[in-house]
């Protein structure tokens, strides 16, 4: 037997597929929870496709409908007089049979219309539209009376009533809540097997909003707010907020109410409603411009535009969300946005980094941070992502070529490292490291010995566990991270470890994982400087 625990695969309904199923004249069942738009994106299409409601198409709400005056027609006699009670109950007689399946609707139609001695026809009255629309959606199907889907069910198959044509009529559609759902118990009846079958279309809708349907709504930018923010509500709180409760809560904030007055279900669950509301108040036509100059790449125009201060302002927190964003936006900015955005925003600073050598802006922006900032991992790190080496010397002059290159310790080997190393342990085993003063000169033999080039792991290893037992966390090395010295490379304790780091990071033997548990003592105190921990933390 079959597996009825699977859930069917659950489809987002686009225009162009509602396009071809009404192209090639297809019923459709739609099938899926409240709220998600199954009806209403039928209808925006129809609408585009067909013209204004009531004209080629017709939507019907099964539960209000009534299946003679809706559908059969109300009888009456052929020349218009009123019909006998003879002619009524013959009528309900042959009702019941077709309610109880003991009479086909063909049959039905045939006794309807049969003479006898003279006895007047009847004929019945329908509705003109029945005759003129080419399309019918049926909303709720499952919700209406059995009376209602048996009277349905020759429509919708043979777009027939008890053999007679309806005129122009090429499909039904209809829209359904399923009978099963575990987390909504909906006041619904199963279709049975024969009107489901009339439908060679059946689609399972995702519960999910969809963005077209946001975007032609309220526009991209309000779109993309809403349905990110409904993707990372708690699943619990999910269940409140179906795409059309979003839409209400959209248009009430946009008319200055609160969330909490539409989604207070959803707000118990966890749901956070602040971010959503700001995003969408914050929409103007100004992000509108923004994105059009994005979308055309036009760096002349974007350059005017966000030198405007309320440009950037009512801009910048949607560019610094998106990388492409970012990476068309900010060498288009005055440079005094891009450095202050380079010390606040680590995306910017790593995007500044990387592409300095493709945007003049970038250059002339690490430049002048170079020349003022005291952080030597970060100068180091700018010479680097200039081409310019491993040095730490005034970069100005070196981006024209016209000053040497700041030698350090390029004159040191890796046994010049190990033997201040090995001083600072002898130092340490002999008890002469206990004054502020003798570690601070420990560890500058150790800073100063580092050489320019290559660094083996083991190397490095050993510099860490001598920093791990004798230095690290002590009150000089604070003092000694902060310290630097223009011309000098390795000036703090931050760089040193940054540096050894690096080494056993070429190493693919060491597990960069076990850092933490190898130097406990140097990984806390990293923790403190992890802003400036560049190696592990990015």
């Amino acid at each position: 037997m079959p597996d009825t625990t699977v859930e069917p695969t659950k489809v987002e309904v686009k225009d162009h597929m509602i396009r071809f199923w009404v192209k090639n004249s297809y019923n459709v069942l739609l099938i899926g929870r409240h709220g998600i738009g199954k009806s209403q994106m039928v209808m925006d299409e129809w609408n585009t496709i067909f013209g204004e409601e009531g004209k080629e198409w017709k939507y019907l709400s099964a539960p209000t409908l009534d299946p003679w005056v809706d559908f059969v027609g109300i009888p009456t006699s052929d020349d218009g007089a009123a019909v006998t009670p003879d002619l009524i109950l013959k009528i309900i007689s042959i009702q019941a049979q077709i309610e109880n399946g003991n009479l086909s609707a063909d049959d039905a139609g045939k006794m309807l219309k049969a003479s006898e001695d003279g006895d007047k026809t009847i004929k019945f009255i329908r509705p003109d539209w029945l005759f003129t629309v080419k399309a019918i959606m049926i909303d709720e199907l499952n919700r209406s009376h059995a009376k209602v889907r048996n009277a349905l069910m020759e429509a919708i198959q043979f777009h027939s009533i008890n053999g007679a044509k309806l005129g122009r009529l090429e499909m039904v559609w209809a829209a359904i809540n399923p009978t099963d759902d575990e987390e909504f118990h909906y006041d619904t009846d199963q279709l049975d097997a024969a009107t489901k079958d009339r439908f060679p279309v059946q689609i399972y809708v995702k519960e999910d909003p969809s963005h077209e349907y946001f975007a032609k709504t309220f526009g991209s930018e309000v779109a993309s707010a809403a349905v990110t923010w409904w993707h990372q509500l708690p699943t619990d709180a999910k269940k409140h907020v179906s795409p059309r409760r979003l839409e209400m809560l959209i248009k009430y904030i946009q008319m200055g109410g609160l969330g909490l007055h539409i989604i207070p279900d959803a707000i118990a669950c966890g749901a956070k409603v602040e971010s959503l509301s700001q995003e969408i108040r914050s929409a103007s036509p100004i992000r509108q411009a923004m994105k059009e100059i994005l979308k055309a790449q036009d760096v002349t125009k974007a350059t005017a535009f966000i030198a405007e201060e309320k440009n950037y302002a009512a801009c910048i927190s949607e560019i610094l969300k998106h990388g492409k964003m970012r990476a068309f936006w900010l060498p288009c900015m005055p440079t005094e946005k891009i450095a202050g955005l380079f010390d606040s925003e680590t995306t910017v600073q790593n995007l500044v980094l990387s592409e300095a050598k493709k945007h003049s802006a970038y250059r002339e922006v690490l430049t002048d941070i170079h020349k003022t900032t005291g952080d030597s991992v970060l100068r180091t790190r700018i010479a680097s992502s200039l081409g310019l080496g491993d040095f730490d010397g005034e970069l100005g002059d070196n981006l024209n070529g016209n000053a040497p290159i700041e030698e350090g310790s390029a004159n040191k080997t890796e046994q010049d490292l190990l033997d201040a190393v090995n001083d600072a342990e002898q130092k340490a085993a002999n008890n002469e490291l206990g004054a502020t003063w003798n570690r601070q000169q420990a560890f500058k033999k150790i800073r100063e010995a580092i050489p320019n080039g290559h660094i083996d792991s083991h190397t490095a290893e050993r510099v860490l566990q001598a920093m791990e037992r004798h230095l690290t966390g002590r009150a000089q090395a604070n003092a000694l991270a902060r310290k630097d010295t223009p011309g000098q490379r390795w000036e703090g304790a931050l760089a040193t470890i940054n540096r050894m780091v690096h080494a056993l990071a070429d190493d693919e033997s060491y597990d960069m994982q076990r850092f933490d548990r190898d130097y406990p003592s140097t990984w806390r105190y990293c923790l403190l400087r992890k802003d400036d921990f560049y190696y592990v933390m990015q």
